[in-house]
C-alpha cells in the first residue's frame, strides 16, 4: 500500500532527509512509509505523529 506522502514532499521541494528532519525520524523511515514498507501508526510510536501535529501550525502539511 503506498501513500500520497512522496507526491506532496515533493511538490514542497523537499528531500526525505529534510522531511526526517521536520519530524524527527531517520531519513528510511519516511522511505519505508513512501513504499507502504511500514504504515504510519507504526512510525508515530517513533515520534511521527506528534512532528506532524506540532507542525500543522507551520505552513507545509500533509
Amino acid at each position: 500500500m503506498k501513500t500520497s506522502l512522496k507526491l506532496h514532499r515533493l511538490q514542497r521541494g523537499m528531500k526525505q532527509s529534510d522531511l526526517a528532519d521536520l519530524v524527527n525520524v531517520r531519513r528510511e523511515t519516511i522511505g519505508r512509509l513512501e513504499q507502504g514498507a511500514i504504515l504510519p501508526i507504526i512510525a508515530s510510536g517513533h515520534g511521527f505523529g506528534a512532528g506532524v501535529r506540532h507542525h500543522r501550525r507551520g505552513p507545509v502539511q500533509f
